[in-house]
């Protein structure tokens, strides 16, 4: 298993996400803990923590010492501390240094990497210069804003601006990655690109553009990498979701996703139990389905929505409304210090309109449903709240033409739309 398991509070969103994508780019799946989140018994190659004092008061304890040679540890907003165990990676993280903090990352992660013992299944053993072919993806990455750009390319589509800021990054990345003529026989910089071209690919499909690739080839190469590294979860969910996302192969799509090497990725469990719900009708099965997600995240907000989908397809009306208004006390918190992502945004209006929609059709209680039609156009004042946006993307604000189709998309998906929410 090629994973990085990371650990965070939830004042620590930019790194969160920075580093989260950024492994994913570089061949590791990133199992993430917060919160009421459940530990897997899968062996990550390496274990993160962004430690913080809200961290510390979120869990009441620093970090479990067990195999200290294993850990990475990230102090950022203030936090400081002499106490940790010999062994420990320790990096003190500087706000608005992204580069810097990947780098210091890479150095500590390649000296736990190379402690162990030489596995050749694995992308990242196979690379004799690993350090500084993941040090130039670095450099390239950040040079070209993937992070906050991977946030809304998947998300916003049909704005032509904002599409055509997310291909010219993603076309340059690819390039600068080809340029690394040292690395070209690299299997993981092989990976790096198919990773890169996927992402670009899915933009385009859900922007209704020309694939930059074939979905077929890209397909063809992800199967095989995946001869020679066959646990690494990343060529394995890259290769369900191209079936899905690509080529809308949905059956086919559902037997990767079940492969059993996948059995510790709640996200794979997510991506069933909607195709189960969807495709198949198969409600009680993918509620099944959704509650092994939710065992590994009880507040998987995604996992959550399918859930109540179910319920509401069933009948089971009260169920129904009883998981939506978890989703609305799980976004409690952002949405009090303006700090929802768009997407975040959607799933709560999406919650809102739910309830009030079986509140007024189903359960004929038109009092609830009228607060919630309030709660969901106040919830509209959001739209033009660029705080999140400012954190994660910063150099964006300077871009009016941008920040307002961004702000058009959001208007558009936070409509009543009865008949399109799935």
């Amino acid at each position: 298993m090629d994973s990085i398991r990371l650990y965070y509070g939830s004042d620590c969103m930019q790194p969160k996400l920075l580093l989260s994508h950024f492994f994913r780019c570089i061949g590791f799946y990133v199992e993430e803990i917060s919160g009421q989140a459940r530990v897997s018994k899968a062996e990550p190659a390496a274990e993160i923590y962004l430690i913080s004092f809200e961290y510390v008061q979120e869990h009441g304890k620093l970090i479990n010492f067990e195999k200290p040679e294993n850990k990475i540890l990230i102090c950022f907003g203030g936090f400081r501390t002499d106490a940790f165990e010999e062994g420990l990676q320790v990096i003190d993280w500087k706000e608005n240094n992204d580069l810097g903090l990947l780098q210091d990352v890479i150095r500590a992660l390649n000296a736990i990497l190379q402690s162990k013992k030489e596995q050749p299944d694995h992308i990242y053993s196979g690379c004799k210069a690993w350090k500084d072919l993941v040090e130039a993806a670095a450099r390239f990455y950040v040079k070209n804003e993937l992070m906050p750009i991977i946030r809304y390319s998947h998300y916003f589509y049909g704005e032509k601006h904002l599409f055509q800021r997310i291909y010219r990054a993603y076309t340059q990345y690819i390039a600068d990655l080809q340029s690394l003529d040292e690395f070209l026989q690299e299997d993981l910089l092989q990976y790096m690109i198919l990773y890169a071209k996927f992402e670009l690919d899915l933009s385009c499909k859900k922007n209704h553009y020309i694939l930059w690739t074939d979905s077929k080839g890209l397909i063809v190469e992800c199967e095989t990498l995946i001869k020679k590294y066959n646990t690494n979860e990343e060529l394995r969910i890259m290769l369900a979701d191209a079936r899905f996302e690509l080529e809308n192969d949905w059956l086919q799509a559902l037997d990767d996703y079940q492969f059993p090497g996948l059995w510790h990725c709640r996200y794979s469990y997510l991506k069933c139990g909607r195709i189960v719900r969807l495709y198949m009708k198969e409600y009680v099965s993918a509620i099944n389905i959704l509650k092994k997600a939710l065992e590994f995240k009880s507040d998987y907000f995604e996992a959550e929505y399918q859930l109540a989908e179910c319920y509401e397809a069933m009948g089971l009306y009260t169920k129904a409304c009883t998981v939506y208004e978890n989703i609305m006390k799980q976004f409690k918190q952002k949405y009090s210090v303006h700090m929802m992502s768009p997407f975040e945004l959607e799933y709560l209006y999406k919650a809102m309109v739910k309830i009030a929609l079986i509140s007024q059709n189903h359960l004929l209680d038109l009092l609830t449903a009228s607060e919630y039609v309030k709660e969901s156009e106040k919830l509209k004042k959001e739209i033009t709240n660029h705080k999140y946006l400012e954190l994660i993307w910063p150099g964006v604000m300077e871009d009016d033409e941008l920040i307002a189709a961004i702000d058009r998309v959001i208007a558009d998906r936070m409509k009543v739309q009865w008949d399109k929410f799935y």
